[in-house]
């Protein structure tokens, strides 16, 4: 029993009407709503894009999820620090979502306790293993997190104290592939920050501990087995866990961060 175990007790976050509304309709996103990987810094710029909320799922399997979760009385600090504190063991991760969240386990590379690197860059060096379902199933996931320029942002637009952005691939080993991209940008907010969240799955699928060239990595990017590896399904799951999960976290770092941080 730990002092944050406790919280393993809490019932899950209210999730706005607008995330509720897309779960019950199930409208997919028009396609001009849809960020392309490829234009990803167009997050750096002030005031929102078209479709912060939402799912679309393309004609060869691959599918987008956006969503966009206001967390009042957090810090982009406190963000910084969470995605490094939560990783040290698995009752950390379940008191995030306990209905959904089981284990973990990460490699900082030997920084987890790194006082010469930042929270932030820490992460930047690190992959986590969780198991969790995000409605399709338990299940074991490999998040290979990155810096934002490795991901592909211009960093000379983003401003450190006001920003915050986590990136990541994320990977099936049990597939042994790479299948989606991930990043959550944060900015601070008069109420605290709001995090805009953004999935791209099964946009480039490529073997896990090989390159993303090569022949068979073409074949698993073929409509057809696109298909065939993602779940129907998996956009709408997707972002019913994400708003469940960051709505979570908004009440759970205003209490966890004074008990937990030292600060």
């Amino acid at each position: 029993m730990t002092s944050y175990t406790k919280y393993l007790q809490s019932p899950n976050a209210p999730i706005p009407s607008e995330h509720s509304a897309i779960l019950e309709q199930g409208h997919e996103l028009d396609p001009a709503s849809v960020l392309p990987r490829s234009q990803i810094n167009k997050l750096i710029a002030p005031g929102y894009l078209t479709g912060e909320n939402g799912f679309r799922r393309e004609a060869d399997g691959s599918t987008y999820v956006s969503v966009l979760t206001q967390m009042p009385r957090v810090s982009i600090e406190m963000i910084d620090w969470w995605f490094w504190w939560h990783a040290a063991e698995g009752p950390r991760y379940q008191i995030w979502y306990p209905d959904m969240h089981y284990d973990i386990s990460a490699d900082f590379k030997g920084h987890y306790h790194d006082e010469d690197k930042t929270f932030r860059e820490r992460l930047h060096v690190s992959t986590h293993l969780v198991t969790e379902d995000v409605g399709v199933g338990k299940d074991k996931i490999l998040i290979d997190f990155m810096s934002p320029g490795d991901f592909g942002f211009d960093e000379s637009r983003l401003h450190p104290e006001e920003q915050t952005v986590i990136c990541a691939r994320v990977g099936a080993p049990d597939k042994g592939v790479w299948g989606t991209e991930m990043c959550h940008f944060v900015r601070t907010t008069e109420e605290g920050v709001e995090m805009r969240s953004r999935f791209w799955i099964g946009h480039q699928v490529h073997r896990i501990g090989g390159f993303a060239q090569g022949l068979l990595n073409s074949f698993l990017n073929k409509p057809f087995i696109k298909r065939k590896l993602l779940p129907k399904e998996i956009g709408i799951k997707m972002f019913h866990h994400c708003s469940q999960e960051y709505h979570n976290l908004s009440l759970l770092l205003p209490k966890l961060y004074p008990e937990e941080s030292g600060l």
